[in-house]
C-alpha cells in the first residue's frame, strides 16, 4: 500500500488555496491509483488551511 504525502506551503498566507481545480484534479488522479490506500494532507506552519482565496485577495499570493 502507497501513502502520499501533500504539504500545503504558503505559511505566510495561511496556506490560503489559490487553484481548487488543481487540486481537485491531483485528488481526481490520486483516487484512479489503486496502491494508494492512505493520503496524508497537511499545512505547513501554525494554520493547517485559512480557506480559498477569493479574486479579490489573488494580490496577496502575488506577492508571495
Amino acid at each position: 500500500m502507497k501513502v502520499a504525502y501533500i504539504t500545503l506551503n504558503t505559511p505566510e498566507v495561511g496556506n490560503l488555496l489559490n487553484n481548487v481545480n488543481k487540486f481537485g484534479k491531483l485528488f481526481s488522479r490520486l483516487k484512479r491509483d489503486k496502491e494508494l490506500g492512505i493520503v496524508v494532507l497537511e499545512g505547513n506552519g501554525k494554520d493547517f488551511c485559512l480557506g480559498r482565496v477569493q479574486k479579490k485577495d489573488h494580490k496577496i499570493l502575488d506577492k508571495v
